[in-house]
């Protein structure tokens, strides 16, 4: 911490200043450039892009394969006149059962 003093007027003034904490120090921009792509790295670049359609093929393939909602569909229109009245019946129950439960 230093301490700088000054005088205003007739009245002599003492301040504390802190150091400053982060000193930066900036480095100027090498003038090299980088050096152009070469015919290898674009054929590494097509290969990676490849590599990435792929896997999204597979992800998208796995998320199909585990979506229910389509067996849920399915089991509605299979056994969907068997239980006609169910979610009705269902509609008027819960709020009892939440009553009840969470009272």
């Amino acid at each position: 911490m230093f301490e700088k003093i000054g005088i205003r007027g007739n009245v002599v003034e003492s301040i504390i200043v802190a150091p400053p904490l982060l000193r930066l120090n900036m480095i100027p921009p090498s003038p090299e450039q980088p050096a152009p792509p070469t015919s290898e790295t674009n054929v590494l670049l097509r290969h990676l892009i490849e590599l990435q359609k792929e896997q999204l093929g597979l992800l998208r393939k796995q998320y199909f394969r585990n979506d229910d909602h389509d067996r849920i569909k399915q089991l509605h229109e299979r056994h969907g006149p068997d239980f006609a009245p169910l979610p009705t019946t269902c509609q008027q129950v819960l709020p009892q059962l939440e009553r009840r439960y969470l009272a």
